[in-house]
């Protein structure tokens, strides 16, 4: 336990003062050179991103997905670190199961964009995939219950020519980075996900170098809708940038699933569905018979 605690410590400390999203171990990288990234990359099992077939999950609603954005408006700093559009960003907490089941609580550190996106659904990229980064809080890591000290919840964006602007884009501003905004996240962007939310959960792992296997990933199933100028920022900077990893974006190539379990949740699973389904025709022909017989 003393080892968990001093690494994930280092782990923490690590983020919250480098300059990528993983800097656990400042290991340079670009992502035209991904098939010589160090660490894990080439050698785990455990790999991240991953392209989730639509026919080869669990469906299982008994998975407990609660994630929340204070609804107050605070100061946010969007920067360029290099390799994403990023901000420091503590206001959001993931109370989750894994696909054990197995329930942690995790408070947020930052969030960060992907053009295109990392994940895939059934072999579809997004346009833009956005990532909430949280790690384990302290309590649940000295209970000592799971290996997984960080979870990233994913959420993907696509064009729509006939959409409105998305609001929760919009309000960051990105030709205007390093300056404060004032922003009530919540609302710019949780009013546009359903109630439940449905997901797709994995065990997988950070997808830049060391890559370490470490993170619970919560993939929403819904993609949200983005005009094709508010994309334009994104492909300028990597997507559509010939000096950045050659145009190809800042996106990691997606991983071998290699057996994992993946679940889905948030949905009404077949089986229950087929079980209230029968249970009302069998209430209908029963009041039927009723009836006949008065």
């Amino acid at each position: 336990m003393r080892n968990s605690i001093i690494l994930f410590l280092a782990i923490f400390s690590s983020i919250v003062s480098g300059k990528t999203r993983f800097p656990f171990f400042q290991i340079e990288f670009e992502y035209d050179e991904q098939d010589s990234w160090e660490g894990m990359c080439q050698i785990g099992t455990q790999q991240s991103p991953i392209d989730i077939p639509d026919d080869e999950y669990i469906c299982d609603d008994t998975l407990v997905f609660d994630f929340t954005l204070l609804n107050e408006t605070k100061p946010i700093i969007i920067e360029d670190d290099g390799e994403s559009f990023k901000a420091e960003y503590t206001d959001s907490k993931l109370y989750a199961s894994d696909i054990n089941g197995i329930l942690t609580a995790y408070q947020s550190l930052n969030f960060h964009f992907h053009s295109p996106s990392e994940h895939e659904i059934d072999g579809e990229s997004y346009d833009l995939e956005l990532h909430f980064l949280h790690s384990i809080t302290h309590n649940f890591l000295e209970k000592g219950l799971t290996k997984k000290l960080f979870a990233a919840v994913s959420i993907m964006f696509e064009v729509d020519d006939s959409a409105d602007a998305n609001p929760f884009i919009a309000a960051l501003n990105l030709t205007k980075l390093n300056t404060p905004l004032n922003l009530n996240v919540n609302s710019l962007l949780m009013s546009q996900l359903p109630s439940p939310i449905p997901f797709y959960t994995y065990q997988g792992s950070v997808t830049t170098p060391p890559c370490l296997e470490i993170v619970n990933w919560y993939i929403v199933t819904t993609p949200l809708k983005i005009t094709r100028s508010q994309l334009k920022v994104f492909k300028k900077r990597f997507s559509g940038n010939s000096t950045f990893a050659d145009g190809d974006g800042n996106n990691r190539e997606t991983q071998p699933v290699n057996g994992r379990t993946i679940k889905k949740g948030g949905v009404v699973c077949e089986e229950q569905f087929i079980y209230f389904f029968s249970f009302v025709i069998i209430f209908i022909v029963a009041n039927y018979v009723v009836l006949k017989l008065l």
